[in-house]
């Protein structure tokens, strides 16, 4: 499902980047990149989650669907209410979005903005992963959690052609690099849906 946004002022568009992948995937580091280079707003996702779905996470215990659904909402929302705010040249969001019908869920959120929606991916081994969530410190998603994500995952697919695929396999900077070339050029050209 691509979607289409409705731009009635005919202004430049505005864009929101949604950077995406399991835990360890390198999301906020590339989110907080991206938002600094472009000077978009940023949204840590993590903290729109209900305080059930941390402790949940926090006891080792998956999320499921159930428990996602309303988190997805608030993350859609809180794209739409900066959106909303006439300074506001774009946003970047930090989400997991593992499955289709999650990015759909943020899809659908943002249909009637005058906005472009974009998908980082960021693409990394079962191995990376969990090197990367054993490392990090006072996170309540441990390595374990790793798992129960990649059961679930459904890595975009080619007909979803507003989602950006960037390897993280070749270290932080060089996934850096090609991702903030790619997200510059685009916003430079605001290239229209």
């Amino acid at each position: 499902m691509t979607v289409t946004p409705i731009n009635p002022t005919n202004q430049p568009y505005k864009y929101v980047f949604v950077v995406i992948g399991p835990a360890g995937s390198g999301k906020t580091t590339m989110a907080k990149a991206v938002s600094e280079k472009l000077g978009f707003e940023y949204i840590e996702g993590d903290d729109l989650h209900p305080k059930a779905n941390i402790e949940k996470m926090s006891q080792g215990h998956p999320l499921n669907d159930n428990d996602r659904w309303g988190w997805l909402h608030n993350c859609g929302g809180a794209c739409a209410m900066e959106l909303d705010k006439e300074s506001i040249k774009g946003v970047v969001l930090t989400c997991s979005a593992l499955k289709r019908s999650y990015r759909d869920i943020l899809r659908s959120s943002l249909e009637h903005r005058p906005a472009i929606l974009r998908f980082i991916y960021l693409a990394a081994s079962r191995e990376t992963l969990i090197k990367r969530t054993t490392s990090r410190k006072n996170h309540y998603m441990k390595a374990d959690m790793v798992e129960s994500q990649l059961a679930i995952l459904e890595a975009p697919t080619a007909d979803e052609k507003d989602v950006i695929t960037i390897s993280v396999e070749n270290g932080k900077e060089q996934s850096e690099e090609e991702c903030l070339d790619i997200v510059h050029k685009m916003v430079n050209e605001n290239k229209q849906p």
